[in-house]
């Protein structure tokens, strides 16, 4: 069997350092760390630290107890959280993106100078929540060109974008404030990761299909997993009021659409990325 690759996959450049901060923390056998949140959006992996490296999960920094060490998480955690954090004796291990910290630092600059905050994002994301904190200045989270007609703006806003977001939607909302506000700072904190693996995925879709083989891919919404625990009831409600569908999805959800995509019925789909979020642009 040949396997064809393509030419990005995988694990980004975040995660990838995030993993290997994690393992590089282990001690001795009887000493542990924890992350603050999930350290990454893989339950695999995360149970692989747990089991090989003594890392362990925490909800928040109010659940430590006898751990040697505490990690940030790649989205990060918020700025009292952290001042908070490094007061309380612990080692503190910052396994945070830096294409998340661009935009945290971005924030608290621009804050500090006057600018009030546009960020383009869900306010119920970890990464976003603490982005927001490092703003002196009111902060407007907007995931739509709507939701953002209705905010109610000053005459000078500096604006960012929740990192995995799609920069053809972002740019809908830069023209919007464009056309609105009389000063505007743009900063593209957009990390292309995600497009660049879609990218590839398309490239090798062409590339093999004159020999019969499809390449398509899955993204998923927000999916009701264990992942998502460090979210409130009343987080999630107000997401599932966001979803058209009127629901969370759910990991058969995602299984039954690479199922189909996998099928002779999706013989002629290639190419393609099928979203599978109840219609959330989340």
């Amino acid at each position: 069997m040949k396997i064809e690759l393509a030419k990005n996959y995988g694990f980004c450049f975040g995660v990838k350092r995030a993993i290997k901060i994690a393992e590089n923390s282990a001690g001795s056998q009887d000493s542990t760390s924890a992350t603050i949140g999930e350290l990454i959006h893989n339950s695999l992996e995360i149970d692989r630290l747990k089991d090989n490296f003594r890392v362990k999960t925490l909800k928040n920094i109010s659940e430590l107890t006898d751990e040697k060490r505490a990690i940030i998480r790649t989205h990060g955690i918020t700025k009292g959280d952290l001042e908070r954090l490094k007061t309380t004796g612990i080692e503190v291990i910052d396994a945070t993106c830096p294409f998340v910290t661009k935009p945290q630092n971005i924030a608290e600059k621009m804050s500090n100078e006057g600018y009030e905050i546009v960020i383009f994002g869900d306010i119920n994301h970890p990464e976003v929540r603490g982005v927001m904190s490092y703003s002196t200045k009111p902060v407007h989270v907007v995931l739509s060109q709507e939701e953002l007609a209705s905010a109610k703006l000053p005459q000078k806003v500096a604006v960012i974008s929740q990192t995995t977001k799609k920069i053809e939607e972002f740019m809908t909302i830069v023209t919007h404030l464009m056309q609105r506000v009389k000063e505007v700072r743009v900063f593209n904190t957009i990390c292309n990761a995600t497009e660049e693996r879609q990218r590839s995925a398309k490239a090798l879709a062409k590339e093999v299909a004159p020999s019969g083989i499809n390449v398509n891919a899955v993204s998923a919404g927000y999916i009701d997993t264990p992942m998502n625990s460090h979210l409130s009831s009343d987080d999630v409600a107000e997401i599932i009021n966001e979803i058209p569908a009127s629901r969370l999805g759910t990991p058969a959800d995602v299984a039954k659409a690479v199922s189909f995509l996998a099928s002779d019925d999706a013989s002629y789909i290639n190419g393609q990325v099928l979203r599978v979020d109840g219609g959330w642009q989340g």
